[in-house]
């Protein structure tokens, strides 16, 4: 699994990239920060082979998608006010996301894209379905099966609130 902790530098995200790299299911843990030589001294101090960084401004839309992309997750980090921004990030990459938590305002915000980060989710992982499946079934598998194992999924993803 390789998560992405947006603002890995700073005095909160430094803990969950220790955390994190010390997870056995964690392959990789991106310090994406636009303080690169803060991230590599966190690196340097967890002193794991997972850890890597990336640079990354959380005002740079592209530049986060650009990091997003090929993570699991992403773990925001960063002030609670780049929330909305990192998640619309999120969306378009279809990647989960988690945060620090905000202010009740900003949360509000954040649960009127619940739908629409629901779907992302779900897309990116029937992609994944798709891909699998194709790489181990020689044969397209009938429509049944096909409508069978997506309404699994969604019903996993319902179960984990996605």
């Amino acid at each position: 699994m390789r998560i992405v902790v947006l603002g890995g530098a700073g005095k909160m995200g430094c803990i969950s990239v220790q955390d994190l790299a010390n997870h056995p299911r964690v392959n990789e843990v991106v310090i994406a920060d636009q303080d690169l030589t803060q991230a590599r001294t966190v690196a340097d101090i967890v002193g794991s082979p997972k850890v890597v960084v990336q640079q990354a401004a959380a005002t740079s839309h592209d530049e986060l998608v650009d990091v997003l992309r090929t993570a699991d997750a992403c773990l925001n980090a960063t002030v609670y006010y780049f929330n909305l921004a990192v998640m619309e990030a999120c969306v378009e990459a279809r990647v989960p996301y988690t945060d620090m938590g905000g202010l009740f305002h900003t949360t509000r915000k954040q649960l009127e894209l619940h739908d629409r980060f629901a779907e992302a989710v779900r897309r990116r992982a029937r992609a994944r379905l798709d891909r699998i499946l194709g790489a181990h079934q020689p044969e397209p598998l009938d429509e049944t099966v096909q409508a069978e194992l997506l309404a699994i999924l969604d019903a996993a993803a319902q179960e984990l609130g996605a």
